[in-house]
């Protein structure tokens, strides 16, 4: 009998290890995660088009690193942060901006990656796309857009 109980000691050895290593690759794992979550205390902060640039058409919010499939077109949004950029009517702002990828089914000719701001407009395989806000809230950041054919 003392075979067997060596056995099933060495196997309780070999669980606990597995356990311990499996618990220091966790939280290696989300120290790393942590290192790059927007920190919940950040304010809300919301830029939005300007009142001259409306635009008839669906709205769609997207956020950031995720993706959005309309119709024929897949928009990708991430890599957001503030900045001065030069608006439609050629004034200077300074706010939130974001990176937006925009792929067209079987048109590759027609992918675009760009960084937009607010009121920007954009026409990709005859669909016509508005950037309305760019907004960050409670450590989350969204792109909102309205897109027309």
């Amino acid at each position: 009998m003392k075979p067997r109980r060596n056995n099933f000691n060495l196997f309780l050895v070999v669980i606990c290890l597995l356990m311990i290593l499996g618990a220091c690759t966790s939280s290696q794992q989300e120290s790393t995660v942590t290192e790059n979550v927007i920190h919940e205390n950040q304010p809300t902060q919301t830029v939005k088009a300007p009142e001259e640039t409306k635009m008839n058409g669906e709205t769609a919010r997207i956020q950031a690193n995720t993706q959005l499939t309309y119709k024929d077109l897949k928009i990708g949004t991430g890599n957001f942060w503030e900045e001065e950029y030069t608006n439609g009517n050629k004034e200077t702002s300074k706010g939130l901006t974001a990176g937006l990828w925009i792929y067209v089914k079987d048109q590759p000719k027609e992918d675009k990656t760009l960084r937009v701001f607010p009121g920007m407009k954009i026409d990709v395989a005859g669909y016509q796309i508005l950037v309305k806000s760019v907004s960050q809230e409670n450590g989350k950041q969204f792109v909102e857009l309205i897109i027309d054919k």
